[in-house]
């Protein structure tokens, strides 16, 4: 977990009320090698193309699966059904987390094509750039906590010099989508008062591969349709939620990342009344599926 203390300052909120955020800057699941066991062969020279992944976010990367592409298989000795391997099991398979208690790295897998070079012109050089894609399904998010306080209480701590709450505590977990939450801090529950505030939640693709929509995990097709697509479902503790659906106590949206990032803008209303002072979460769960790709090269010789 990661725990973030924001101070930012929220446009549209009163002057001497701060307002919190925080964002962050996990990983997820990584490409650590994808190379041939030989980058300079010749026509019909056997070589394995090796690849090893390694889970370096702070959730499972779910039903994780590398696709060869780049090059015909048929030239290299095998098959269009020999692209796809998986790499825990099926797609119901886990690779774990780091253990940050106990130091222990995240779950790594490996897998390799077994492949013969094709065949080139006598004397001819000709270099060839195998692809692979690795899919994995994801989840992360964060919780924030905002400050409510009674007018009474707020009043008091005026009068006895006392700080108000200027911040939002944010607790994440660390993924390739990174979470920024931004709420008014404090929130002071006036009796008879409308009550309700803004929150902003800020998704940014921050690994340099590519989200989709979680029901397509398994394809090796993404449709454009279903390309930088992160599910987020926000939920409140107490009061209720407006994310542009009405009130509710969660509400849950496909968001699209453009440029990568994507906003979901809602209106929390707290409760009517609050004893002396509590905190409020703000509960955000992203789902998702993630892509990343690497390239290697193969230099062939006639």
């Amino acid at each position: 977990m990661t725990v973030l203390i924001g101070g930012c300052t929220v446009p549209g909120i009163p002057e001497g009320v701060g307002g919190g955020g925080g964002a962050i800057t996990g990983t997820g699941l990584v490409i650590t090698d994808f190379s041939p066991d030989f980058s300079s062969v010749r026509s019909g020279d056997s070589l394995e193309l090796y690849l090893e992944v390694e889970n370096r976010g702070q959730a499972p990367a779910v039903g994780p699966f590398a696709y060869l592409y780049g090059i015909n298989m048929d030239d290299w000795g095998s098959d269009d059904s020999d692209r796809v391997h998986y790499l825990a099991n099926d797609l119901s398979g886990t690779l774990e987390p780091p253990d940050e208690n106990l130091g222990v790295p995240g779950e790594v897998s490996d897998t390799s094509w077994s492949l013969t070079a094709p065949d080139v012109d006598p004397g001819i050089k000709s270099t060839y750039e195998p692809r692979v894609r690795v899919f994995y399904k994801y989840t992360n998010g964060a919780t924030a906590r905002i400050p409510l306080i009674s007018e009474s209480e707020a009043d008091r701590m005026r009068s006895a010099g006392e700080a108000l709450p200027s911040s939002v505590d944010i607790i994440t977990t660390a993924g390739p989508i990174g979470v920024e939450v931004t709420a008014r801090a404090p929130v002071i529950i006036k009796s008879g008062s409308d009550n309700s505030f803004r929150t902003i939640v800020r998704l940014t693709n921050l690994m340099g591969g590519s989200p989709y929509n979680p029901d397509k995990h398994g394809d090796t097709e993404i449709g454009q349709d279903d390309l930088n697509i992160v599910r987020a479902t926000l939920s409140v503790s107490s009061g209720t939620i407006d994310c542009g659906d009405g009130p509710d106590t969660s509400f849950t949206k496909d968001v699209s990342l453009r440029r990568g990032t994507g906003t979901v803008s809602c209106d929390i209303d707290p409760p009517d009344t609050v004893a002396t002072r509590e905190d409020m979460t703000l509960k955000v769960e992203l789902e998702y599926g993630y892509m990343v790709d690497s390239v290697t090269s193969i230099e062939v010789t006639g």
